[in-house]
């Protein structure tokens, strides 16, 4: 990998233990997130679009494809998926009729508070115990973007205040 800044020599074996052990990270994630999901009838990135579209109020499938770090006909079953389910909706665009946007329904936004509840949860489970939650989001961050994954730039959501 031209390009690339090292600062130390990896070793085989410790890069192999550190691959898996973020792959294992990144399942566990996800089938804990998913457990929650199919008690509540939605699928594994359902829960993603729902809550870009209630930081954003609307958006395109193209913006939303973005936001979610997917392609957009991936995003476009996702959006049938919940249309069909009554939880979200297409619309014009009032600023631009020649755009649809898409928005959530009444049904869609009562999920929000579970969802964002979820994500709290499935956060605490994972690092609980750990102290210093800016740095784990700063150090995750630089992680991704070593690798070409930046963040997407989206509203930070506001998370339920934990008693």
């Amino acid at each position: 990998m031209s390009g690339t800044v090292s600062f130390w020599a990896v070793e085989f074996d410790d890069a192999h233990k550190l691959m898996r052990l973020m792959r294992r990270f990144a399942m566990a994630q996800r089938g804990r997130k998913a457990e929650f999901l199919r008690a509540r009838g939605l699928q594994p990135g359902q829960d993603v679009v729902l809550m870009e579209l209630s930081l954003r109020g609307s958006a395109s499938q193209n913006e939303l494809a973005r936001a979610a770090e997917v392609d957009e006909p991936s995003v476009g079953r996702t959006i049938r998926r919940l249309q069909r389910n009554g939880l979200v909706e297409r619309r014009e665009d009032p600023a631009d009729a020649r755009r649809r946007v898409v928005t959530m329904t009444p049904a869609g936004e009562a999920l929000i508070p579970e969802i964002k509840r979820m994500y709290v949860e499935v956060a605490t489970e994972a690092i609980g115990g750990f102290d210093d939650m800016g740095f784990l989001i700063r150090h995750l961050t630089d992680l991704s973007e070593r690798l070409g994954r930046a963040p997407a730039q989206t509203p930070e959501p506001e998370l339920p205040s934990t008693p």
